[in-house]
């Protein structure tokens, strides 16, 4: 049992030492200072985090249920007035 237990530690001592090795190397190979990456990744979050403070959810919401539609009339106006009634099926019912 003991053995057993031996072999499990040393392997799982190998595994973690090769994960740390790994991730040693990539962030070597990786180009570009870390701290600027994530400081770049924050200044893109805030950025985000403030355009949807903007413009209010709601807002987005009911904009999303009035613009289709409107779209669609608009087009359907379009066929017919350009005669592509007269030509073609109709694209939506």
């Amino acid at each position: 049992m003991l053995a057993a237990l031996a072999r499990r530690a040393v392997t799982g001592l190998a595994l973690v030492a090769g994960v740390v090795t790994l991730t040693f190397f990539l962030l070597q190979l990786a180009p570009g200072d870390p701290v600027e990456r994530l400081n770049a990744v924050h200044e893109g979050a805030v950025q985000s985090k403030a355009l949807t403070q903007a413009v209010g959810a709601r807002l987005l919401t009911d904009y999303g249920q009035f613009i289709p539609s409107s779209v669609a009339g608009l087009a359907a106006r379009l066929y017919s007035r350009f005669g592509l009634a007269n030509s073609a099926n109709p694209f939506f019912n």
